[in-house]
């Protein structure tokens, strides 16, 4: 969060892009700015009850298959 209210105050600055670069046309940042804001200011999501669940040897080797690609034996590892 601390980094978007960042992005959101270099913005309104004329900070972002840096002086020199290529500058979006029109009210393109403003318009950016603005959509962040109202992001920000939504009311937070409910995750639901689990943030974090530790996964099994299978579900483990899947999503590595489906990540990387790789078939392994999670039991080795």
């Amino acid at each position: 969060m601390a980094t978007t209210e960042k992005i959101i105050r270099k913005l309104r600055a004329e900070m972002m892009p840096p002086p020199g670069s290529r500058r979006p046309k029109g009210d393109t940042l403003t318009a950016l700015a603005e959509t962040l804001e109202q992001i920000m200011d939504a009311e937070p999501v409910n995750p639901g009850t689990r943030v974090f669940q530790r996964l099994n040897r299978a579900e483990y080797e899947r999503a590595v298959r489906d990540l990387l690609n790789l078939q392994i034996d999670a039991g080795n590892w």
